[in-house]
């Protein structure tokens, strides 16, 4: 894999080589990101995740989840239902949800845990 020789220079990859990137390296997680630079994912082994957007932008980024077919929002009343497909690499095919996020904020979400008892413990 060629990569830029300083680091920094990751933030400026176009977001479709950074989705191909993502999708190779986290193959086997259970959440995968099309999302542009400085916007990260933090998955958990409860079935929940975190996405955070570090841009000085909002965003709206696409999260495909293995097996999901609605996202709880973690401590709200927002329920996400899937809008299409993302396809990996290595042709892996997850539910895709659409996540807005403001600048410089974060949102969970679980996929693990019925929608009435989702919780944020």
């Amino acid at each position: 894999m060629t990569v830029p020789e300083t680091p920094a220079d990751l933030y400026a990859l176009p977001q479709p080589v950074l989705t191909q990137l993502r999708s190779v390296l986290a193959r086997h997680a259970p959440v995968l990101l099309d999302a542009p630079a400085e916007v990260a994912l933090f998955t958990y082994d409860n079935g929940t995740f975190v996405i955070e957007n570090y841009r000085d932008t909002a965003v709206t980024i696409r999260a495909g989840v293995t097996g999901a077919t609605r996202l709880q929002e973690i401590g709200g009343t927002t329920s996400l239902t899937a809008a299409g497909e993302i396809t990996g690499t290595m042709g892996d095919s997850r539910p895709a949800f659409a996540v807005s996020n403001p600048a410089h904020s974060f949102r969970g979400f679980g996929f693990g845990f019925s929608l009435g008892s989702a919780s944020a413990n």
